[in-house]
């Protein structure tokens, strides 16, 4: 069998929405495979064990990712921590479940925050063919280790 530890080994990602699920297991698979990785998410408590399971190669922090200067922080704290940033995995991500005589404009702008236009606000690397990934967004889908963290909707930082 393939086998590709060590892969990431020197890299720096940021992986948003790390406290659970999909992004969780994105920050524990590239840890696994070198990478230094600054974890982000809303649900601090859960972020926080994650991150001090995962160990020296995790750190962690409180980021809403729809806001702007929570991204100017972020980055800033992973260059602080590691020195370099490589890889930004969009993984954070809402979706409600409901009727939609019940859903409210508030609501709908916080999915598009959250899940669109958030993305969109951080520089995506610091270093030359640094890498962004941004995840699917419905319930049910997972990244698979055995693929990149790439996907239809991210490229070359700076391309």
């Amino acid at each position: 069998m393939f086998s590709a530890v060590g892969r990431l080994d020197g890299k720096t990602a940021i992986i948003t929405g790390g406290a659970r699920g999909q992004g969780e297991r994105e920050a524990r698979l590239f840890a696994a495979e070198g990478a230094n990785v600054m974890v982000t998410d809303v649900l601090d408590e859960q972020l926080n064990a994650v991150v001090a399971d995962i160990g020296a190669r995790a750190q962690g922090m409180h980021q809403d990712v729809a806001s702007e200067d929570g991204w100017a922080d972020v980055v800033a704290a992973t260059l602080a921590a590691f020195g370099r940033l490589d890889v930004l995995v969009n993984n954070a991500g809402i979706y409600r479940v409901g009727p939609i005589e019940g859903e409210r404009l508030d609501d709908f702008n916080r999915i598009l925050a959250v899940n669109l236009t958030g993305p969109a606000s951080p520089p995506c690397g610091t270093q030359a063919g640094g890498r962004s990934s941004t995840s699917p967004r419905w319930p049910g889908s997972t990244a698979s280790p055995a693929t990149p963290p790439t996907d239809r909707r991210s490229g070359r930082c700076g391309a």
